[in-house]
């Protein structure tokens, strides 16, 4: 709980002087360029097959997604880019129960010194997380045991970040920091004893989590465009963390969306998600999706 009030502080410390600067000198450096996007996409599917070897399958799966982004530009030079993605979906196949297929949050603020137009210095904060509990069977002598395996911030990632950014083609960036601080959470059983390999690699153990931290290289690449008169949006948000030249120093998440927008309200999107995280697995996850579904979309765009 303690780690829980420590991310909130540290996130809502920028909040409040970025407060104080607007309220006290409004007229100092004032908001030249002010622009908000609000995504919201709901999608269902219905699978029903059937294959030679007499192997019958149904299945229903609800996608919801939220999207915000801002980029705000200062009479100073300084920009503001922040950044809010969450999704959650189920699924269920026939005569069973709802399955959770995705459930996570990832929210970034960044602020850039634009000290000369080729390159910006750069402060970064960037964490993820899930929103609902998760639940494992263990088998016990009396029966079958459900524990609690994860839930609102635990798992958890939180990144400090001091490095240089670099805005790309109209609404994209790539930003490099040599210097990151990088902590996350795992989830712990109080009831099951502790391997000695997380002893020895967790900076703290509370009863719920194991909680590490890192210190190295991050890079991560930010791709919003519209092309084709706005009706084919391409997204990229994508993250790499290492401290070492090895399979267990590397972190990646790769996130690539292509939609194709028509009848307003209607939206074909092709989705891939690529996972490396050696905190949890060695092996490499990744999620392929063709979604069509109803989307909302909110533009407020102010330029002095």
């Amino acid at each position: 709980m303690k780690f829980l009030f420590m991310i909130c502080e540290l996130l809502l410390l920028p909040l409040f002087f970025y407060g104080q600067d607007t309220l006290s000198c409004p007229k100092r450096d004032s908001i030249t360029y002010n622009r908000l996007t609000v995504n919201g996409e709901l999608s269902a599917s219905y699978v029903d097959q059937h294959n030679w070897d007499m192997a019958n399958h149904s299945m229903v799966s609800f996608l919801g997604v939220i999207d915000l982004r801002q980029r705000l530009t200062r009479q100073s030079g300084w920009e503001h880019y922040h950044s809010f993605h969450t999704e959650i979906s189920y699924m269920r196949y026939a005569d069973s129960i709802w399955l959770k297929s995705s459930d996570y949050a990832r929210m970034r603020l960044q602020w850039n010194d634009k000290s000369n137009k080729n390159m910006q210095y750069s402060y970064s904060v960037f964490l993820s997380t899930q929103w609902l509990n998760n639940y494992t069977n263990r088998q016990i002598e009396n029966g079958i045991h459900r524990d609690w395996s994860g839930g609102i911030f635990n798992p958890a990632t939180l990144e400090l970040a001091y490095g240089f950014n670099k805005n790309l083609w109209k609404s994209s960036s790539i930003n490099i920091a040599f210097v990151t601080a990088k902590f996350n959470t795992r989830p712990r059983n109080p009831e099951l004893p502790d391997s000695t390999r997380e002893q020895d690699q967790s900076l703290f153990i509370t009863k719920h989590s194991y909680v590490k931290s890192a210190y190295g290289f991050s890079a991560q690449l930010n791709v919003y465009e519209e092309l084709y008169q706005n009706i084919v949006l391409v997204e990229n948000d994508s993250r790499l963390f290492f401290n070492a030249l090895n399979r267990t120093a590397v972190n990646l998440d790769f996130n690539n969306r292509i939609a194709i927008r028509f009848l307003k309200y209607l939206q074909l999107r092709f989705d891939l998600h690529l996972i490396y995280n050696p905190d949890y697995s060695k092996n490499l996850q990744y999620r392929q999706e063709v979604l069509l579904g109803v989307f909302y979309e909110h533009h407020y765009h102010h330029a002095n």
